[in-house]
């Protein structure tokens, strides 16, 4: 599937590409779009990154990239890196429920 691009904003480099992929609800913040190729400044702070692009920093409870898990607070991408985000998870079953 190819990637979705997200347009640059005047001053933003289009040298440098970052790809994000945005699992589970995160889509819903770029318009059901779950893959994203971004242009960002290299090195930039992945949280950055987020809200530039109007993700809340709270939505995101894993963060990988290069298949590292990272805190995007502290984290920086550069170009080509590969970011996959992930809500928090709810449900399962309760083994102490007799339900």
């Amino acid at each position: 599937m190819p990637l979705a691009r997200h347009e640059a904003r005047p001053g933003e480099s289009e040298g440098y590409r970052v790809r994000i992929h945005l699992g589970g609800y995160l889509s819903f913040f770029s318009a059901g779009r779950t893959d994203l190729d971004v242009p960002v400044p290299e090195p930039a702070r992945l949280r950055d990154v987020l809200l530039g692009l109007g993700l809340p920093p709270g939505e995101v409870y894993l963060a990988v990239v290069n298949s590292q898990l990272v805190d995007p607070a502290d984290a920086f991408v550069s170009d080509q890196d590969e970011v996959k985000l992930y809500p928090p998870v709810d449900g399962g079953h309760d083994m102490s429920c007799p339900y």
